[in-house]
């Protein structure tokens, strides 16, 4: 059984991703955009986390990078909204084995949705400067 099933199937990861919303809005790290939201393509994270633990065999919608990327998601800003996807999916069916397949599948997207610390503030990068003989 996969995953989305142990969890309860689309009802309940609808349910999680307003409860992520609402958690992410308390939390403080994660600052709302102009219109007061902090997720601003709810609905495309909620397919994404639904393809992700098993409930679609595909995944057609935004890269996740650009669904994530308001959240200007660092290390530590990441494992934070992980802790607050694994506590709004786990809710009844929480057990340590479906919090751990679930910290495991998001750890393997940190790539795509974490920003270089070169990148996140500050001066663009500048070409390297090379070595005059």
């Amino acid at each position: 059984m996969t995953l989305y099933l142990k969890l309860g199937g689309r009802p309940a990861f609808q349910e999680a991703v307003e409860t992520l919303e609402n958690r992410l809005c308390q939390d403080g790290t994660f600052p709302p955009s102009q219109d007061g939201r902090v997720l601003r393509h709810s609905d495309e994270l909620c397919e994404f986390l639904i393809f992700l633990f098993g409930g679609a065999p595909f995944y057609d919608g935004m890269p996740i990078g650009m669904v994530l990327k308001p959240l200007r998601l660092d290390d530590v800003r990441y494992d934070r909204f992980v802790d607050h996807v694994v506590d709004a999916l786990a809710g009844s069916h929480s057990t340590i084995r479906n919090e751990t397949r679930m910290r495991v599948a998001l750890e393997h997207i940190r790539p795509h949705v974490v920003t270089a610390p070169e990148f996140r503030s500050g001066p663009a990068p500048q070409d390297p400067v090379g070595i005059v003989a």
